[in-house]
């Protein structure tokens, strides 16, 4: 995921926003939503089986923590910390997201394959309009 770095540098985003997903894809958007959208305070999700596989990259940003979700208390608490979440749309269907924004992206790892039909787009402009459109 490269998205341009043209987007409004002057205005910080102060809402915290929790990315569960794929390490790989989720790291790129990471840096997409600090570079493009100016967000200042990410997070990622990264589910303990896929966590085991993966080593700390050293391109996260020391303010992007890395979460290994061993449970549903930790995803919940991790949910309820934050004003954005990017995730898969069971997320939105399992827990009370009320007064958040959902922006969703399937994860294989999470829901299979029943919503990979689903009409999205996280790389280039397509992929920043994407995300526009629910910030």
């Amino acid at each position: 995921i490269d998205f341009p770095t043209t987007r409004q540098k002057n205005i910080s985003r102060k809402e915290k926003v929790l990315i569960v997903g794929e390490y790989a894809s989720s790291i790129g958007l990471a840096q997409s939503l600090k570079n493009d959208f100016n967000f200042k305070a990410v997070e990622i999700g990264i589910l303990k089986d896929e966590f085991q596989t993966i080593s700390r990259d050293s391109s996260i940003s020391p303010d992007c923590k890395l979460h290994k979700i061993e449970d549903l208390n930790l995803l919940n608490r991790l949910i309820e910390e934050s004003h954005i979440i990017i995730a898969d749309p069971l997320i939105d269907k399992t827990f009370d997201l009320e007064g958040r924004i959902f922006i969703p992206i399937p994860y294989r790892g999470l829901s299979g394959r029943y919503f990979s039909s689903m009409d999205y787009e996280l790389v280039g402009e397509a992929g920043i309009d994407y995300i526009k459109k629910y910030i």
